[in-house]
């Protein structure tokens, strides 16, 4: 006798067409990891989002609105862990998983010079900015487009028009003392997150990344030093600031 579908069923095979690019491939695994992991699953269930009880994460991510999208009880689910995660990563990363399907269909958006994988790999990073610094002010119709069109502007928009209009400049530290100094009130801010990042175990190689980013102005020479790719410099960069950014609001 065949088991009935469930929206689980639905889920694994949306996430199966769903990981046929190398990147999405390996989110999926690592989502897989995590949505079955007993200390995720306890903590997701400790933050209250939802009254439904849900066995692993896929659950949730059902509840909010994975598969049912113009569901406007899934929405109000999908606002909550929106923000649970200015301060709780797990929670981010469900919202990520939960938008991955739109951010793939942005990749058509990429420019010509750009592949799908790297196009991704770019969204998805920028997405976790955009959840991890969302204003809870903002009541669009639908959270999810919203996010995914942030994620959108900063890569293919925002950051291409800088770099269009303006060559890469290396910064010589030496010149620095040219520069305007921010005021003590300012660096005192800056001291004052940088001290809580390292207190919440904010992965200190991305701090380094994003350190030798502002310090040198180029990413392909912080990548050569640290034997990385420019675009895991990037990835780092955008992950650890959306981090700082969260921390900035609450600190």
């Amino acid at each position: 006798m065949n088991r009935p579908s469930s929206d689980h069923d639905h889920l694994r095979t949306r996430r199966g067409a769903d990981s046929r690019r190398g990147f999405a491939r390996s989110l999926t695994a690592e989502w897989e990891r995590t949505a079955r992991r007993r200390a995720s699953i306890q903590r997701a269930r400790s933050w209250g989002v939802v009254s439904t009880h849900f066995d692993d994460l896929d659950g949730l991510l059902a509840l909010a609105g994975y598969e049912r999208r113009d569901d406007t009880a899934a929405e109000e689910v999908l606002r909550r862990l929106v923000d649970r995660a200015h301060h709780d990563e797990l929670a981010a990363r469900v919202v990520v998983q939960r938008i991955v399907p739109g951010l793939i269909g942005a990749t058509r958006h990429r420019p010509s010079d750009m592949s799908a994988d790297d196009a991704l790999q770019e969204l998805v990073a920028a997405a976790w900015i955009a959840i991890r610094s969302y204003d809870p002010s903002r009541s669009p119709s639908c959270i999810s487009a919203a996010l995914i069109n942030d994620a959108v502007y900063r890569v293919f928009k925002s950051d291409r028009r800088r770099r269009e209009k303006r060559p890469e400049v290396l910064v010589d530290p030496q010149d620095w003392r040219s520069l305007t100094a921010p005021d003590d009130q300012v660096l005192d801010r800056v001291r004052e997150v940088l001290i809580e990042a390292r207190l919440r175990g904010i992965d200190p190689v991305n701090l380094e990344a994003l350190r030798r980013v502002l310090l040198t102005g180029s990413t392909e020479r912080v990548a050569e030093a640290m034997g990385i790719s420019p675009r895991a410099v990037r990835y780092r960069c955008s992950r650890v600031a959306g981090e700082l950014a969260a921390i900035a609001q609450v600190a």
